[in-house]
């Protein structure tokens, strides 16, 4: 039982070359502030969480093949952070299409002065999934999420682990954010 990888692997390396780019270019415009939090208010995190798991969940004998990414934009207010997050996910089982796109408006709040890396946030927004297949509408509906994360700083590159609870109406797919999902945020400084 071979895994296809046929367009996951050049997205999944491009990804992961963006993220370490941005990172690399924003090393010399950021300076970290006292607290280890980075000194510019924008930041952008890549979730890779959604394609790990949909490289895993790939399966070339089943004739199933899935990509997911979510991104996050955030603006610093100086303990309490607002932005943006968007969710992609693209399914293709034995031929039929499914896709997954979701966009929420996010509240991070950093709690403890003294663990300043440590976060809560909640998100609401939208969902939009579309199965490729006559007869059947695209399902749009809420999505709302609860996560908890920890951002740990390398000098302009952060990685950020989190764990979270979420829902979205949807009516099938891998995307959807439906009970705990993990996550592991590769963000750097804009």
């Amino acid at each position: 039982m071979a895994i296809q990888v046929s367009f996951k692997k050049p997205v999944l390396v491009l990804v992961l070359a963006a993220a370490l780019a941005g990172g690399v270019w924003a090393q010399n415009n950021t300076a970290a502030a006292p607290s280890g939090q980075p000194a510019n208010k924008l930041t952008l995190t890549i979730d890779v969480a959604p394609t790990l798991k949909g490289l895993i969940a790939s399966d070339s004998d089943a004739k199933t093949t899935h990509f997911g990414l979510g991104a996050v934009l955030e603006f610093d207010f100086s303990g309490l952070n607002a932005g943006i997050r968007a969710d992609l996910g693209i399914t293709n089982f034995d031929g039929t299409n499914l896709t997954y796109f979701g966009a929420a408006a996010l509240w991070r709040y950093y709690p403890i002065a003294v663990l300043t890396k440590l976060y809560l946030s909640t998100e609401v927004g939208f969902s939009y999934e579309k199965l490729d297949v006559s007869g059947t509408d695209p399902v749009v509906g809420l999505t709302f999420g609860l996560r908890a994360g920890w951002r740990q700083q390398f000098k302009s590159v952060f990685i950020e682990p989190s764990m979270g609870y979420g829902y979205s109406k949807d009516s099938m797919g891998p995307y959807g954010l439906h009970g705990w999902q993990a996550g592991l945020g590769i963000g750097f400084a804009l």
